[in-house]
């Protein structure tokens, strides 16, 4: 690698350019005395590779062949420049090819075409639009390929070679629409995340493309639309059935609102309209320029994901940016029409924010709530929901919501992460017909979310919906007290340690099912009332009730006595209802820990309320009891086994090491 890769590889961003207007005639000046020693290193990508790639697909699938090809030609250019960079030049040669084949379309300059074996064979985006007349467009198409180190490329032959590897490969297989976003797919799972940008999967795309939309909808915008993908896959399904639709997108980022432009001309939008402007910002009644005064049809978003901190709205309300987001997206929705967004699983229960859920609810503009599968994101593990808010419910959806959970469903391996094929078509069937299906889809009363205290979160409803032969459930808050620790600042801990009568316990406590207790970490009752609300009993569970991993553990008889800080949650159950062992065993069971996750709030520190939990449906045993003594009997000979053996080690051990020379 040359100083200028060097130099690439750390300076070459997206949206990096080099020396803007001029960089062109400098690269023309450069690339005439090289020109026939590049004939020469390209000629085997240029010449062979469209032979390897006809003999290549027809012992393979298109699709995989693609894939393959693509991804070597990927892990051979980033050796050069920054991922970044890679990923705008494998999208600027996408397009090119794409464009060129579909020349038809354009009105082509005379002069285009024909090859000169230098770097401008590489740069034909620009000249391409010659001929068009929208401004925004043509100087969208141009920044976009200033925003590329053709600099770079250009001074190293290898990489210059690679590039137009890749450009000769796309000939072959870019011949349609669908081609040109296969391949914008497999850039995005190449790339992953990129300077904040984080792409769509392509399976959920499919599945807001799959909810039924108002109607006579014909204006869709989609809000943080990165690179346009949701829109798109929206556009072209509605477009495919027949309605004649315009589509917005906005974004804040001007690279990507570029690249946007492009990508919506290449879709067979003539006019592409993108908004750049920062939305928490904007309002509708500002009079932003280029909606639509009466508001959209249809508006549709994928929120930022790791971006969810709390900020204060007109200098007094605290509210977390994803419901900050979803107020200013349902400003943009018309008194007619409907917003389709993912959020967190936090949006459909947090305390902070029932309000406004009891606001939507009661007006009756919730829709549907649909939970995701997790992993679907490069950066988290999380699951999402799909949140659908009508404006103009149509009658037979009036008074209803439907709520459904596809997280666990069995998705075929050609889905990858992402959502299998099946599910979206059942889905889509459910939805449309306003079905319940058992453990898939329920149609939930508002009644029912009032008695729910306006959570929206699915799986508290679904849960309930038991056909003949599926398990019988039960509150947790119907078979246990549920106490959360007490919350007491620095000072007061330091106050109170005086003295001391009790352990008192915090996270760092809870090790493997068990409970380290610290002598340095002691405390007295503050009230006397703290024995009953935060002392801990024999047989109680104890749980974090924050944090970013869910432990938890049994009391045993032999522990001392306790006080259970507030990022722990006892669960003391009636013992005539239930046996605490049989109930710890479920919360421990996959089952019980899906179920748990279900229920918290929170991306990176997971939080449970003790609402949510006491609403917690697990299994109604018919026999708990007769199990309770013998599972805590076992447990009893366990830790009694555990403990023996590690004597015999430590003794062993120190004899061992006592022949020591």
């Amino acid at each position: 690698m040359n100083d200028s890769h060097i130099v690439c590889a750390a300076d070459g961003g997206m949206g990096n350019k080099y020396e803007k207007k001029d960089y062109k005639s400098a690269l023309r000046t450069r690339c005439a005395e090289r020109t026939r020693a590049m004939q020469l290193v390209c000629m085997c990508a240029s010449i062979l590779v469209p032979t390897f790639h006809r003999t290549f697909v027809s012992g393979m699938t298109w699709g995989t062949s693609m894939k393959k090809q693509i991804s070597a030609i990927w892990h051979k250019l980033i050796s050069y420049i920054s991922k970044e960079q890679c990923f705008l030049i494998f999208l600027y040669q996408a397009f090119t090819v794409y464009l060129e084949n579909m020349r038809t379309r354009l009105q082509w300059q005379t002069g285009i075409g024909g090859e000169s074996g230098g770097i401008e064979d590489l740069m034909q985006l620009s000249k391409l639009f010659q001929g068009i007349s929208e401004y925004e467009l043509k100087k969208s198409v141009d920044d976009f390929e200033e925003s590329i180190v053709w600099k770079a490329i250009a001074e190293d032959y290898v990489c210059e070679a690679i590039v137009r590897e890749l450009k000769d490969i796309l000939k072959g297989f870019l011949q349609n629409c669908e081609d040109l976003e296969r391949v914008i797919t497999i850039l995005e799972e190449l790339a992953l995340e990129l300077d904040g940008l984080q792409f769509t999967p392509e399976s959920v795309n499919r599945m807001f493309a799959a909810i039924p939309v108002n109607e006579g909808t014909a204006s869709i915008a989609e809000q943080y639309c990165g690179l346009a993908g949701t829109g798109l896959a929206v556009y072209d399904k509605l477009s495919a059935e027949g309605s004649k639709v315009n589509l917005t997108c906005e974004e804040q980022r001007r690279l990507y609102c570029d690249i946007s432009r492009i990508r919506m001309f290449c879709h067979g939008i003539e006019d592409p309209k993108v908004l750049c402007h920062d939305i928490l910002k904007a309002r509708r009644e500002e009079g932003l320029s280029g909606e639509p005064e009466a508001g959209y049809d249809l508006v549709i978003a994928d929120l930022p994901k790791g971006k969810n901190r709390s900020a204060f709205v007109d200098n007094h309300e605290k509210m977390y940016r994803e419901w900050l987001s979803i107020q200013r997206i349902l400003d943009r929705v018309g008194d007619k029409g409907k917003a389709i967004i993912l959020v967190t699983k936090g949006a459909l229960v947090r305390q902070m924010e029932k309000e406004i859920r009891e606001s939507l609810t009661e007006a009756d503009w919730l829709e549907a709530v649909i939970t995701i599968p997790a992993n679907m994101y490069a950066s988290t593990h999380l699951g999402f929901e799909l949140l659908v808010i009508n404006k103009w419910k149509p009658p037979e959806y009036r008074g209803k919501v439907f709520m459904a959970d596809i997280s666990s469903l069995e998705h075929s391996k050609t889905a990858g992460n992402g959502i299998s094929w099946e599910a979206v078509r059942d889905l889509q069937r459910a939805y449309t017909d306003f079905e319940d299906w058992d453990l898939f889809s329920a149609i939930v009363s508002l009644e029912e979310i009032r008695n729910k205290e306006f959570s929206w979160n699915p799986f508290l409803y679904l849960r309930f919906r038991n056909s003949e032969g599926s398990r019988k459930t039960v509150e947790l808050g119907e078979i246990a007290e549920i106490m959360r620790g007490a919350q007491i600042t620095k000072e007061e801990e330091k106050i109170y340690a005086e003295q001391a009568t009790h352990y008192w316990l915090n996270i760092r406590n809870m090790e493997e099912g068990n409970i380290s207790f610290e002598e340095s970490s002691m405390i007295r009752a503050k009230s006397p009332d703290w024995e009953r609300k935060f002392g801990i009993q024999e047989d109680d569970i104890i749980m974090t009730s924050k944090g970013s991993v869910l432990k938890m553990c049994i009391v045993t008889p032999d522990m001392p006595k306790a006080f259970l800080c507030g990022n722990l949650t006892r669960i003391r159950v009636d013992q005539r209802k239930y046996s605490p062992y049989v109930l710890y065993e479920f919360l421990n069971s996959k089952e019980g820990r899906n179920v748990l996750n279900s229920i918290q709030s929170g991306t990176t520190i997971k939080v449970f309320n003790n609402t949510n939990l006491s609403r917690l449906p697990v299994p109604d045993y018919e026999n708990p009891g007769e199990l309770q003594q013998q599972l805590k009997r076992i447990y009893q000979e366990y830790r009694m086994s555990v403990k023996e053996a590690e004597s015999r080690f430590e003794t062993k051990r120190k004899k061992l090491l006592s022949n020591l020379q």
